[in-house]
C-alpha cells in the first residue's frame, strides 16, 4: 500500500506546479538560448574550433541566479583566443544579454521563445526585475 501515499505525493507537487509556482528553464535551454542570439549577430560557431562553456566562480554562479555562458574559438592560425562574448541567460524568462556590454537581446526570435519560456515558468516581468539588479545593467541602454 506504500503506492497510495507515492501517487498522493505526486499530485500534490503537479498541484503546486500548476498553481503558478514558478519553474526555471534548464542549463541546455539557456545555451540554447545563447545559441540563437549568436546566429542572429552573425557570429558563426565553427564546432571545430568554438565553445560555449558555462562560466563559474569556483562553486558558485558567475551572476547570481543567472545562468552564465563564455562563447569563444580557439582557431588553429590565430594568435589568441577570440572571444565572442559572456552571455546571462535569465531561468526564468530566458532573458539573454551581453555582459560585458551590457546588451539585452530583444530580435523577434527570441522573443518568441521567451514568451513560450515563461508561459511554462509561469515568469513576469515585474518579478524579473527584482533579479535583474544582480547583473549591474539597466533595461535603458
Amino acid at each position: 500500500m506504500r503506492f497510495v501515499p507515492l501517487v498522493a505525493i505526486a499530485v500534490v507537487l503537479a498541484a503546486q506546479s500548476s498553481f503558478g509556482q514558478q519553474t526555471t528553464i534548464t542549463v541546455a535551454q539557456a545555451e540554447s538560448l545563447v545559441r540563437v542570439v549568436l546566429h542572429h549577430e552573425k557570429l558563426r560557431l565553427s564546432s571545430r574550433y568554438c565553445q560555449i562553456e558555462p562560466v563559474h566562480k569556483g562553486d558558485k554562479a558567475f551572476v547570481p541566479d543567472y545562468f552564465s555562458f563564455s562563447a569563444y574559438c580557439d582557431y588553429p592560425n590565430a594568435g589568441a583566443t577570440t572571444v565572442l562574448g559572456l552571455y546571462i541567460v535569465s531561468p526564468r524568462t530566458g532573458e539573454v544579454w551581453e555582459y560585458n556590454e551590457c546588451k539585452p537581446f530583444t530580435f523577434p526570435k527570441l522573443l518568441e521563445l521567451r514568451r513560450k519560456l515563461a508561459r511554462q515558468n509561469h515568469a513576469t516581468e515585474e518579478a524579473e526585475a527584482k533579479y535583474r539588479a544582480n547583473i549591474g545593467c539597466s533595461t535603458s541602454r
